[in-house]
């Protein structure tokens, strides 16, 4: 310790230190004494000290600790900076996810954060906020601004959202490709290629960021001919969902003239835009129980990067492997095999909202990568009329008013009634409606649930 010691005043006049030291030139015996009140600014030297007085310990000045351990323990763990972890817990060891970690209850006036919402008299406030980095971290945190414990199911995961992370629930789904994020060996031995004229070049590449996992694929057509990148598999008769990601080196638009989906033949394919110069394509096939190729073709003297291939016997769902975590599995060995997600849902029960009062519910969403459904929820309230949903023609409904199509990317939608039961709805900030309804009896408003497909 090199700062200055100051020691003193001490209750019971002495602190005693415990083996004997080198003392800037002096030696202190074992058993040596600093007297109550003294000053110092020599250097103690490199070894451990123990300071030890039972009526505590009083300082004028500031106390600096420093060094690779630089650790500070109070207690058992009642107070814990990790200096190596860059963290603090308190009452807990810190979890290395988090910044400060406690281990029970918090009490604070406010938080503040980089997209903090400061609302008075919020009921509840979820964030959904996770750790880095996302392609590999899956976790998030579900509890409401005021302890309120969500209750989660099945395929739940935390993916980027309009404000950090955001959480992802899906329906059940089964991803056939194997391997599907370019993870298991360098020369993606589990992918073949086949061109129609000059070479196609694939690698496992981390050129650009990875959506999912740490890797993706690189694939580089030569200046002749289009090549396929490709899988076989014989899934059973009936419609098949396509899709995968795909990006350039310098993040510009990705279209039919770089890459298609590939399903035996080149597909229709759909681009959208996800962030980052990535692009899901998507297309929908009929299968007949035969044995297919498939995956993406890459089109002449084109260079792509590709991540997070899906094929599954249901209408387009968000990406699936068994590395995402709860609800996600495997079918077998891990990337050499299938992979499988359980039905997702979150609910929080919270304490009886009565409808003679006035209320708002709103949420960001995002439905740009699922296909809809009919009364596929994005919350749900005891009935229709305080819950929204999209039905199998993306048409929104909140309340029960009709809002149109779905906008994509980023939503905010919000629900607002006035205790007599007049509804108001807005999307985006505009006011899109209202209608009256009969209000829900008090106990019929207590469970709230965000339903499959969504992110909130």
């Amino acid at each position: 310790m090199t700062s200055p010691l100051r020691v003193g005043p001490v209750y019971d006049r002495h602190a005693r230190l415990w083996h004997q030291h080198h003392y800037r030139g002096r030696d202190l015996p074992t058993g040596g004494r600093l007297q109550g009140g003294a000053s110092s600014t020599q250097n103690i030297g490199n070894a451990n000290w123990t300071l030890y007085n039972a009526g505590g310990y009083t300082t004028t000045g500031s106390i600096s600790i420093t060094g690779t351990a630089g650790d500070l323990t109070v207690g058992s763990n009642v107070l814990f900076v990790d200096n190596s972890g860059n963290n603090v817990g308190i009452a807990c060891v810190p979890d290395s996810q988090f910044a400060l970690d406690v281990a029970g209850p918090a009490r604070a006036q406010y938080w503040i954060g980089p997209h903090a919402l400061q609302i008075p008299d919020a009921l509840m406030i979820c964030h959904y906020d996770g750790s880095t980095p996302y392609s590999t971290n899956f976790v998030g945190i579900a509890l409401g601004h005021m302890g309120q414990i969500g209750t989660s199911t099945g395929g739940v995961i935390y993916r980027p959202g309009k404000f950090g992370k955001a959480l992802q629930v899906a329906d059940a789904t089964t991803n056939l490709f194997w391997d599907s994020s370019c993870e298991y060996d360098a020369s993606l031995t589990l992918w073949g290629t086949t061109v129609t004229g000059g070479t196609l070049t694939k690698s496992r590449s981390t050129e650009v960021p990875a959506l999912y996992g740490s890797y993706v694929a690189k694939l580089v057509q030569s200046s002749s001919g289009t090549g396929t990148f490709y899988q076989s598999m014989a899934p059973a008769a009936g419609t098949i969902g396509l899709s995968c990601y795909v990006r350039k080196a310098d993040k510009s638009a990705v279209t039919s003239s770089d890459c298609t989906l590939y399903f035996g033949t080149n597909l229709t394919t759909t681009y959208t835009s996800v962030g980052g110069g990535w692009y899901r394509l998507t297309a929908s096939v009929s299968a007949s129980g035969a044995t297919y190729s498939a995956g993406v073709n890459v089109k002449t003297s084109k260079t792509v990067y590709a991540d997070a291939f899906q094929a599954e016997a249901t209408a387009i769902t968000p990406y699936a492997d068994g590395t995402l975590g709860s609800g996600y599995a495997w079918s077998g060995t891990a990337y050499q095999s299938s992979s499988t997600r359980t039905s997702g849902t979150m609910a929080y029960t919270l304490p009886t909202i009565s409808t003679d009062s006035p209320s708002t519910i709103m949420a960001w969403v995002n439905l740009d990568t699922a296909t809809s459904k009919n009364y596929h929820y994005l919350w749900y309230v005891a009935s229709d009329s305080y819950s929204a949903y999209v039905n199998s023609s993306r048409t929104l409904f909140v309340g029960t008013i009709n809002c149109g199509t779905l906008p994509a990317g980023w939503v905010h939608i919000a629900l607002a009634h006035d205790g007599g039961g007049g509804i108001w709805v807005y999307v985006n900030g505009a006011q899109i409606g209202s209608s009256t309804v009969t209000r829900a009896k008090p106990d019929d408003v207590q469970r709230w649930r965000a339903q499959q497909r969504a992110m909130l």
